[in-house]
Formats: C-alpha cells, structure tokens, sequence
C-alpha cells in the first residue's frame, strides 16, 4: 500500500492518486465515491475495458465496427497498480458482439501485460460468459489469479445460466485449482426455489465462490432471503459466500482476497 504521511488526509491522499490516474491515462471503476476511495485503502482498484473508450461504458461504432480499446491498457494499469502499492486489482470486459472473439484478444492480451510488469499483484479478470469455449480458453492461457463471471437472473436468466454453466465448466477443465467466482444479481421476481437451483448448478459445474445481490439498489428482496441464500451456499460446498442486496466491494473484496490466499 501507498505509504500514507501521519499528517496527510484522505483528500489529500486521493487527490494524488487520481492525479497519477490521469498522468496514466486510466480510469478505475467507481472513482470520485466514497466506494473508489474504500477500494484503494482497502489496496484494491477495478478497471471496466469499456471505460478506456472516448465514450465510458459504450463500444462506439465506426462504420459497422467497434471502436478498439487502446492496445497498451494492460500495461498503464500495471504501472498504476504498482505504483499504488495495490494488492489485487479487477479487470473486466463486456462482450463486444462486434469483434469475432468478442473481445478476448484484447482482454488476453492486458492480463499478459499486466502479469508481465506486475507479477505481485493478484488480478481477477472478469469474463464475459458470452464468449466460446475456444476463445476462453484463449484467455485463460495467460493464467490470471482469479475467474469471475456476473450474471443477472431475471426473465432471461434461465439462458443466460446454460451459457454461464458451459464456461465455467471450460474454466474448470483448463485448472482444476484456480478460484472461480460468480457475481449473481437476483431480480425482486425471481422464485427462492429457482435461486436455489442456480445455486446447486453454479456449484456442481465448479464455481467455488459466488456473490448474490439484488439487480437494482431499489429492490426491496429483504436481508433474511439473502441469508437463506449464504446458508444453502455453504451447505451446497461453496468456500466463500457473500449474500446481501447490495455488498460493499471495499470491505469485501479483502474478505475474499483472504479466503484465497
């Protein structure tokens, strides 16, 4: 972790920080909240590929083909961490239907950078389970820390689940050891006996770690569901369970990181 002077505040802190964000031209998840700053102090950052594109969060088209992230993103981010002193970093992807492979060249290509300048820091990519069994395997190859693959279980989730259980079934068959997480947001409607179903299926395909949360901050799915959740988690064998409507990845994420090491 960054070495903090007694006298230095956290304003103070984290206006260094983001200055050497914007001298490495990247831009963390959530950076500007409370929940930025408790990931930092907590050594954590996540970075989304889409927010390096001139339009955060959205694949730009230009003439029927996606605008590419910038080719050297791994490396930047590699650099910043490092700098940082941080002690797990999360990259993630949306799958762009615009690229062949949906993206994970690219996704593969920063792990590879990032593993090669900065070995020490643990990196979790999180993978669009869209992509195919040959592409993920692709990517696996550059053998980041940690898997997680998100998930929203709603009207559409029951298709969604079929694609999810084959991808974690082509991590598996790659490493037998290597953490596989699943962030599993739960929609207001959905049945408990359904959730309890995904869960045994997650589970038996070779997840090992998962995180249940409501889709929506409004939803109104009460805290006690939740904990029935964590319970049948635990019992169907799972390491490491985190089951509230909305988690706090700051405090989290160290939770998880722990459970690992």
């Amino acid at each position: 972790m960054m070495p903090l002077s007694t006298r230095a505040n956290k304003e103070i802190v984290l206006r260094a920080v983001e200055e050497l964000l914007n001298n490495y031209d990247v831009r963390p998840s959530f950076l500007g909240t409370n929940e930025f700053a408790n990931c930092f102090l907590n050594g954590v950052m996540l970075f989304d590929i889409a927010d390096s594109l001139q339009e955060p969060g959205i694949w730009k088209k230009k003439k029927n083909k996606p605008e590419k992230p910038p080719i050297d993103y791994g490396s930047r981010i590699a650099n910043v961490s490092k700098k940082l002193g941080l002690g797990y970093v999360v990259l993630s992807s949306p799958y762009i239907s615009g690229l062949k492979d949906g993206g994970a060249s690219y996704l593969a290509h920063y792990v590879k950078q990032f593993k090669k300048e900065n070995p020490k820091t643990i990196i979790e990519t999180t993978v669009p389970f869209e992509l195919s069994s040959n592409h993920l395997v692709f990517l696996l190859k550059e053998k980041p820390d940690v898997v997680s693959f998100k998930i929203i279980y709603d009207q559409k989730g029951k298709g969604r689940l079929r694609k999810l259980l084959r991808a974690i079934k082509t991590v598996r068959k790659v490493s037998k050891e290597k953490p596989i997480r699943v962030i599993f947001s739960i929609n207001e409607k959905t049945r408990p006996s359904e959730i309890f179903g995904a869960l045994r299926s997650i589970r038996k395909s070779g997840a090992d770690m998962v995180v249940l949360q409501a889709s929506k901050p409004e939803s109104q799915i009460s805290e006690d569901i939740f904990e029935t959740y964590a319970r049948e988690a635990y019992n169907l064998g799972f390491k490491h369970v985190i089951s509230k409507p909305k988690p706090n990845i700051a405090f989290d994420l160290p939770e998880f990181i722990s459970s690992i090491m």
